[in-house]
């Protein structure tokens, strides 16, 4: 669970797309008091011990002044921050205080260009590259957001978006996230969300692009996310975990006033912006999804169910509207990538044995254990010699040497080689799920 301490959420862009821009309207957290943060952020770490970073709005807003004693009372508190910024701002003053108080640096940024259009006009969008380049001289290696909609991300613009991701990596920059927009204003989303068909198209071909074509881009998410995740090598990003609405508990936000709340995303439509953050989270929409038929928004039987569980709540959608308690509005095109991704990896490693391969009687020690990174058995149990008698062939062609032994000898030694029924990618049979 990250911190992010919200010091305002006032903005100097006027993003279409913006979760928090209806919320900025109502004049509420837009103003801070140092001392209450400062005195929240000790708290939190000594709680957590988890980074502090800067978030918003937009955190260059504040006074270089208040600007710089966060950035000091992060460093000293945990020895280094995050700063997640538009980029507009960044001047000779904001760099030297990166340098001084080891902030790592995010930019949320669509591209150069028209690529950038639902951020900002063609000025600031220039100004804003400038500073991304500057930072790059300056020896720091910025993350990036980049938020994909119809200005970025359909056919016509592809080539721009990929000649922009190579260029990044020709300067040492070679990760960020690839997150496709939500927009839950039903006038303006057509003209900005990526329909389901655009959006596959748009994922996959992305996902072939960096784990295949290219290489040293292996810092760009979604798509090593749900490799780790498919081989229970952690969840990555909080969208593949479970997150009650009402706490969203990825993000643990320290406001303005010293108020604590959580995940914006879940809250800003309603205006639900102060949270009970020390209530336990509900399990309450995975309790329904999981029993739900997924044609009428739900997600029981399917395959991708543990590595997906509906995704964000932010993202559920029926009949149009935005409503926590449905599967996300993107879950065909989740499905796609992670097809894409389980056929890649099984071609590659036949025996493999993916989260979604196992038989498990215990489906929260599970989710728990690989939180946390500890899923046992390995994926890669089957992949030694100690363990498969040909680890890279079929398992339809050879069983594991310990589980085919003759439980009728003792003495027998020797593996026996077990021809398996028609199935041909995992040991347990259990792809159910």
């Amino acid at each position: 669970m990250a911190i992010s301490v919200k010091a305002t959420v006032a903005c100097n862009l006027n993003c279409e797309y913006c979760y928090e821009k209806e919320f900025r309207k109502t004049g509420k957290l837009q103003s801070w008091d140092i001392k209450k943060i400062k005195k929240a952020m000790k708290e939190e770490y000594e709680r957590t011990g988890k980074t502090i970073s800067l978030h918003g709005g937009e955190p260059l807003v504040l006074p270089k002044k208040d600007l710089e004693e966060l950035f000091a009372y992060a460093k000293k508190l945990g020895g280094s921050t995050g700063l997640q910024t538009n980029g507009l701002a960044i001047d000779d003053d904001h760099i030297e205080m990166f340098k001084k108080y080891d902030v790592h640096v995010g930019i949320s940024f669509d591209g150069p260009g028209e690529l950038n259009r639902l951020r900002g006009t063609k000025e600031q969008t220039d100004i804003i590259e400038k500073n991304f380049y500057k930072l790059v001289a300056n020896d720091i290696n910025p993350g990036n957001i980049v938020v994909l909609s119809k200005a970025n991300g359909l056919p016509k613009q592809r080539e721009a978006l990929k000649d922009w991701i190579k260029e990044l990596r020709s300067l040492g920059v070679n990760g960020g996230r690839l997150n496709l927009v939500k927009v839950d204003d039903p006038e303006l989303r057509p003209e900005i969300e990526l329909t389901e068909e655009e959006a596959i198209d748009l994922y996959t071909d992305l996902a072939d692009f960096i784990l295949v074509e290219e290489d040293n881009l292996r810092g760009w998410q979604p798509f090593r996310d749900v490799i780790d995740n498919m081989l229970g090598l952690g969840m990555g990003t909080c969208i593949f975990t479970k997150c009650d609405n009402y706490r969203g508990v990825a993000e643990r936000v320290i406001n303005g006033d010293g108020t604590l709340s959580y995940c914006f995303k879940t809250g800003t439509k309603d205006f639900v912006y102060l949270r009970e953050p020390d209530k336990k989270p509900t399990t309450e929409r995975y309790d329904m999804l999981g029993q739900v038929p997924q044609e009428h928004g739900g997600c029981k039987d399917c395959k991708y169910w543990r590595i997906c569980y509906g995704g964000c709540p932010s993202e559920g959608m029926e009949d149009g509207e935005a409503d926590w308690r449905y599967s996300g509005r993107y879950c065909n095109v989740w499905k796609a990538l992670y097809e894409r991704a389980e056929k890649a990896i099984k071609r590659l490693m036949p025996n493999v044995e993916l989260v979604i391969d196992k038989n498990v009687d215990d489906e929260e020690k599970f989710y728990q254990a690989r939180r946390s990174n500890r899923m046992e058995p390995s994926a890669f149990r089957l992949l030694t010699k100690n363990d498969a008698a040909n680890p890279s062939a079929s398992s339809s062609s050879v069983r594991t040497r310990k589980s085919n032994k003759c439980k009728n000898n003792k003495n027998d030694k020797k593996s026996r080689v077990v021809k398996d029924t028609n199935h041909g990618d995992h040991m347990d049979h259990g792809d159910s799920h």
